[in-house]
């Protein structure tokens, strides 16, 4: 039995199972029967499904691209950790610079008192 069968048969008990006098709003707007709006529901996203390609085995990254990944994510972490080195040593600098103004600061207002 081949799918497309398989798949009719599936439909049609679906459709045996539903209420015939249930009308409901097709595609068109247009009143239709329970069933049939379930049929044209189901054949709508077969076509759908049918433009989707699923992802194979290719989309399996390679040892080369693993490595190059690798190589850029080494070089950002090394950049990064630079920027930190960088922040931190101007943490510092500033740090000392506060402390300095600080003290003046203090040593003037004591002598004016």
């Amino acid at each position: 039995m081949s799918s497309d069968d398989e798949l009719d048969r599936v439909i049609q008990r679906l459709e045996d199972s539903l209420q015939d006098d249930i009308t409901v709003l097709g595609e068109d707007n247009q009143p239709a029967k329970l069933p049939a709006r379930v049929r044209e529901i189901i054949t709508k996203h077969l076509q759908e499904d049918e433009d989707y390609t699923p992802p194979t085995m290719s989309t399996t990254p390679t040892v080369g691209q693993l490595q190059e990944e690798n190589r850029l994510l080494a070089t950002e972490l090394n950049r990064v950790e630079d920027l930190l080195a960088a922040s931190r040593a101007e943490r510092d600098e500033l740090g000392i610079k506060y402390n300095a103004i600080s003290d003046k600061v203090s040593l003037e207002c004591r002598e004016m008192a």
